[in-house]
């Protein structure tokens, strides 16, 4: 059987207009305190434009860099969310999406077995977004990635039942 091959999903480049908006009016506001000549308010001015530059870089280098949110391989599935890590497919029993729809996200949720949910609980974000979706394991936001959430969730599935599928791959 052939090897899993390795696929990313990176956030889209449209992603993009609301971070540099709110970056952008951040320096344009600190840039017209430093403008107005002010001693007082020029400090906080220069500090505001040092914030906004700042957040700029933080949130725009990822969606340069193409910094996959979801990724998986032979090894298993990861995300880029603090706590999330890489899960093999073998503790893994399903994965699905969910939508909540007041909220306008689609989570791809993460069930594992018993043991793997003991032996390392996850982190913060994880779970409160799998508690959103009603579930009690492992989520992860999946919209503005460069394929639809159903997309993704499909590859997902695909290959978590080729690595199970696969000879010499551990059983539950």
């Amino acid at each position: 059987m052939a090897a899993i091959l390795a696929q990313s999903f990176p956030h889209s480049g449209h992603r993009a207009w609301p971070v540099l908006s709110a970056g952008i009016s951040v320096v344009a506001a600190g840039l017209g305190a430093v403008g107005s000549g002010r001693a007082d308010i020029t400090p906080a001015g220069w500090g505001a434009v040092a914030i906004g530059i700042g957040f700029l870089v933080a949130m725009l280098l990822p969606l340069w860099l193409r910094v996959p949110v979801v990724a998986f391989d032979e090894s298993g599935l990861r995300a880029r969310l603090p706590g999330f890590g890489t899960i093999a497919w073998a503790d893994i029993e399903r994965v699905r999406i969910v939508r909540l729809h007041q909220r306008g996200v689609a989570l791809l949720v993460v069930d594992r077995h018993r043991e793997a949910r003991r032996r390392r609980r996850g982190g913060y974000w994880p779970r409160s977004y799998a508690r959103a979706a009603g579930s009690d394991d492992l989520a992860v936001p999946i919209d503005g990635l460069t394929a639809r959430p159903d997309q993704i969730v499909a590859c997902v599935q695909l290959a978590h039942g080729h690595a199970l599928a696969a000879p010499g791959a551990p059983r539950r």
